[in-house]
């Protein structure tokens, strides 16, 4: 990982693909405030206004280095923005500038090829395109889809201009009931443009991928198909299905930002003593979708949930005054994988929909089926597992954690402890403030 954090993607005009990524030295030199849609660079001790920027993005801009991408699968799940003029022409430029890409797109998008060769013969006036998202809610099932407006695919031409709605809206019997700020991922822009492919569920068993009782054979081209697990299904049998598949592999540490995978890999196979008073169960994979109110109210796709429900620990017993709960859910992120291997899973499919102050408090919730996809099931644990980077990282946090830990116990006994009393103001601040 870099030292400066990705912001996202640009596409530029000619087909150009660059990462904004903050530069932490340019940053931390100012504040910034909104006001009237515009945005305000201040100087940090007097406050006093700088620059002023009338977008969002020509803030970044000023704030962010612009990279040269030489590789895209670990970029995918990264904003994109597309700069003003940018035509699908632009966007099959880039598109054939990486291989790696055209690969992932003619496995899971088989219409690709077909719409390229008519948009590119097309003989069409230039319109402009505008891509819109939505969470649809069908009979309490969620299913986001994309919309291009009035333009259908067979009025595409090079020259047809495309533009992102950064508008999220949640539909529910036919009615929008919100609409918030959403910045599209990479992927989801190819997934708008060209659709995915379309696939009957999977059952994840212990021989892989079964339609029918039978054993689907690919990689790539499964990602977007819904799934179900067997309930004899392991950890370890997950990590091995994917380490069979070269591409695959090569894929999801990429795209989960995993770099330790093949580590994980074969950690999951070594044999090790577990311990008899075992307390996890099972592992279990859950989704909220939230909906936070800041300056503006805006939605935080993350991934899956992974983690781990066993046994109450008496230590956790003792803390709760009133009845206690059947189980406690673990975090694994530093787990070794030979003590997961084991493990059956839970999918959980349901997906809440919670909306959050600006005080991140819970306002309301709302709960709808969401099927997985291959790709949303592996991302949650190749995410998760890496959380902290490979298990080197991860033994020498725990390290450093069970040293703090030790600290404060000597601290509390010893009396040498100082509280300070925060109103949620100082926590918060202004509602205008942006840093």
């Amino acid at each position: 990982m870099s030292e400066c954090m990705s912001e996202g993607l640009n596409i530029f005009s000619g087909g150009k693909l660059k990462e904004l990524k903050f530069n932490p030295n340019r940053r931390d030199k100012f504040r910034y405030s909104r006001s009237d849609g515009k945005y305000f660079l201040k100087d940090l001790q007097t406050k006093e206004v700088l620059h002023t920027f009338y977008t969002a993005r020509d803030l970044d801009l000023f704030l962010c280095d612009v990279l040269d991408v030489e590789f895209t699968w670990h970029l995918l799940r990264n904003e994109i923005r597309l700069e003003e003029g940018v035509t699908l022409g632009d966007i099959y430029k880039v598109i054939n500038n990486y291989k790696e890409l055209k690969k992932l797109i003619e496995f899971i998008c088989p219409e690709y090829p077909n719409v390229r060769k008519f948009v590119e013969s097309s003989d069409h006036s230039s319109e402009e395109m505008i891509i819109t998202t939505k969470g649809e809610i069908t009979n309490g099932v969620f299913e986001i889809k994309y919309d291009m407006g009035y333009i259908d695919n067979r009025n595409w031409c090079e020259s047809t201009r495309v533009t992102i709605d950064n508008k999220f809206q949640i539909v529910e019997k036919g009615k929008v009931i919100d609409e918030v700020l959403y910045a599209p991922s990479f992927l989801e822009l190819i997934i708008a443009l060209f659709g995915v492919i379309h696939q009957e569920p999977c059952v994840f068993t212990k021989e892989g991928l079964k339609r029918n009782d039978n054993v689907i054979e690919g990689g790539l081209d499964l990602l977007f198909c819904p799934i179900t697990l067997d309930e004899e299904l392991t950890f370890a049998d997950v990590l091995n299905y994917v380490k069979d598949n070269e591409l695959l592999s090569k894929f999801i540490a990429n795209y989960s930002w995993c770099n330790a995978i093949d580590i994980f890999h074969k950690q999951v196979n070594e044999v090790h003593p577990l311990d008899e008073k075992e307390k996890l169960w099972h592992l279990k994979i859950d989704r909220t979708c939230r909906f936070y109110k800041g300056i503006d109210k805006y939605l935080c796709v993350e991934p899956a949930n992974f983690h781990a429900v066993g046994e109450i620990s008496e230590q956790s017993k003792s803390l709760y005054q009133g009845e206690i709960p059947d189980y406690e859910t673990y975090s694994v992120s530093m787990t070794p994988m030979w003590e997961l291997a084991h493990l059956p899973f839970e999918l959980d499919e349901d997906l809440i929909i919670r909306w959050l102050n600006k005080n991140y408090g819970i306002e309301k919730d709302l709960v709808c089926q969401f099927p997985y996809k291959l790709i949303d099931f592996l991302d949650s644990i190749y995410w998760d597992i890496s959380f902290y980077g490979g298990p080197e990282e991860s033994d020498k946090l725990k390290e450093e954690l069970n040293e703090v830990i030790e600290e404060v116990k000597e601290n509390l006994d010893s009396g040498n402890v100082e509280y300070l009393d925060l109103d949620s103001d100082d926590l918060f601040g202004d509602d205008d403030e942006l840093s």
